[in-house]
């Protein structure tokens, strides 16, 4: 269209970057300067996990192997 890149997150295929609003007809939205309007569609978000080690060393041994 316009020549913009849109980021699509590949796993939840949303929209990730910044694009142009724009009203039904498709035609841009702009601000009383002339200037575009844009849509911000980054949210940012915390994950809590735990991730069990495979293989990891006992206490006994990560304490003899230390720096």
């Amino acid at each position: 269209e316009d020549g913009s890149v849109v980021l699509i997150d590949p796993m939840t295929k949303e929209i990730i970057s910044k694009v142009e609003k724009k009203d039904e007809t498709g035609k841009k939205i702009v601000d009383r300067r002339g200037s575009p309007i844009y849509e911000d569609n980054d949210q940012w978000f915390i994950l809590n996990l735990k991730l069990k080690w495979k293989d990891a060393p006992t206490r006994a041994e990560a304490a003899t192997q230390g720096a």
